[in-house]
Formats: C-alpha cells, sequence, structure tokens
C-alpha cells in the first residue's frame, strides 16, 4: 500500500491539498516504514518490543502511540 506514494513532509496534516483517504493511508504507511528503518539504524542492539517502548516514551507525549506486536 505504501508504493508509489510520495509524503510530502511539508503537508503532513492534510491542510494545504485536497483530501484522498487512500493517499493518506499509503502515506502514513509509507512513513512507518521510514521511521521503522531510521530507529533500527540508531539503536541497532535493541530488540522489536523494546524499541516500541523506546519510541513510544518518546512520543507519547505528543498524543501519540505505536502498536506493539507482543502477544498477552
Amino acid at each position: 500500500m505504501h508504493r508509489g506514494v510520495r509524503p510530502k513532509m511539508d503537508d503532513l496534516l492534510w491542510t494545504e491539498r485536497s483530501w484522498s483517504g487512500a493517499a493518506a493511508y499509503a502515506e502514513s504507511k509509507l512513513c512507518n516504514v521510514l521511521l521503522a528503518f531510521a530507529v533500527a539504524r540508531r539503536w541497532k542492539d535493541v530488540k522489536s518490543n523494546a524499541l516500541v517502548d523506546i519510541v513510544n516514551r518518546q512520543i507519547e507525549p505528543c498524543g501519540y502511540r505505536l502498536i506493539s506486536t507482543r502477544r498477552h
């Protein structure tokens, strides 16, 4: 779904372009992939579930949260 999309970093909230639900979804998936690669490159020794916890601590004050793939 994220293929063929280029994120508009200067309009992440879609205020300056016409709304497209499919494009917004695809753009969000691409940003998730880019974030995952950037985080993995920065913290090579951290396992994925611990990484989710680290990122959540950083973004929760902004009102966001990553979904963990942990099974309970």
